[in-house]
């Protein structure tokens, strides 16, 4: 090859030469992205791993249980203060509904929040990129929406009217967080969707594998009102007492752990089953046989649905 031929093809050679390294370079981004991405699921799993763990040794060992708040007001009188302190008249419709469901006793947390409370409409990156529609900001007492639906804001709503703050943690639910932990997240949310539903009629369901498994553990109750009062009252104690009933501390750290993990994370569909099994195996233990006919429609309802889910997306791939 004479001089004059590599100068004319020097130009290609480069051009290769900043291809194969753009390729690298797009190789080395890849990978380091989902290391990066492994490694925040496993941090995660980890975090939800100790935080529970230390949970539980608080709640175990000091039998730490919230009440219901006194408060110098009868009955009617925090009715009417609820609706007189409420500044946001699309929530008007929520509280009845809440008031008529679960009953003036059980809404102290809404009365000391809905002074404050505040709806906020934001659209941006969280809508269209994290796919996230709504949340609930305790610490500033604020719903936030991406996106405007009405199931949405009462998700919303319900997490507004079961927070409560003390010294140390923020307590809304079924979970408890602080600037440096968070307890029963995905146990909570499911479990807010299943009131969702029950009390607002919701035709969204989001968080539909924790939304599932809470069905089942609730069936461990002989009176759902039971659970749904301590929801509003934040008495974690309630569920974790039924639960050894039934099962080891172990299993139910390991169950709430995979509620997070499904809360936070991707996860498949064998991952959900598994988990879905294991609550029902562990409910099987005490031989009740309407709680066990209870879960089996849970799980053959859940799998009726994803077969119409699947052949409606057959017809439109179609």
């Amino acid at each position: 090859m004479d001089i004059l031929t590599v100068f004319q093809c020097l130009p290609l050679l480069i051009s290769e030469i900043y291809i194969a390294y753009d390729r690298i370079k797009e190789n080395e981004y890849a990978y380091l992205t989902k290391q990066t991405k492994l490694k925040q699921i496993e941090e995660t799993k980890y975090f939800y791993e100790i935080s529970n763990k230390i949970l539980l040794q608080i709640l175990t060992e000091l039998e730490l249980t919230s009440s219901k708040l006194k408060l110098p007001y009868t009955n009617d009188q925090i009715e009417k203060l609820i609706y007189s302190l409420n500044r946001n008249y699309n929530l008007t419709y929520f509280i009845t509904k809440l008031i008529d469901y679960i009953g003036i006793e059980n809404c102290h947390r809404l009365l000391l929040n809905i002074d404050t409370l505040t709806i906020n409409y934001e659209e941006g990156i969280k809508k269209y990129i994290l796919n996230e529609l709504g949340s609930y900001d305790p610490i500033a007492n604020t719903i936030i929406l991406h996106h405007k639906n009405p199931h949405i804001l009462s998700h919303e709503f319900l997490h507004a009217a079961s927070t409560i703050h003390d010294r140390y943690y923020t307590y809304t639910g079924f979970s408890a967080s602080n600037d440096f932990e968070k307890f029963f997240y995905g146990f909570n949310e499911g479990y807010t969707e299943i009131l969702n539903k029950r009390i607002f009629d919701s035709k969204y369901i989001g968080y539909i594998a924790n939304y599932t498994i809470c069905l089942m553990l609730e069936t461990m109750f002989d009176d759902k009102k039971e659970l749904e009062t301590a929801y509003f009252n934040n008495d974690f104690k309630i569920f974790i007492d039924k639960f050894l009933e039934y099962g080891s501390l172990e299993e139910m750290i390991s169950i709430l752990n995979t509620l997070d993990d499904f809360a936070t994370t991707p996860f498949t569909n064998k991952e959900f089953y598994n988990a879905l099994n294991t609550v029902y195996e562990i409910i099987k233990r005490n031989n009740e046989l309407d709680k066990i006919k209870t879960c089996e429609e849970i799980i053959n309802k859940h799998k009726q649905k994803e077969k119409s889910l699947i052949k409606r997306l057959a017809r439109k791939s179609n």
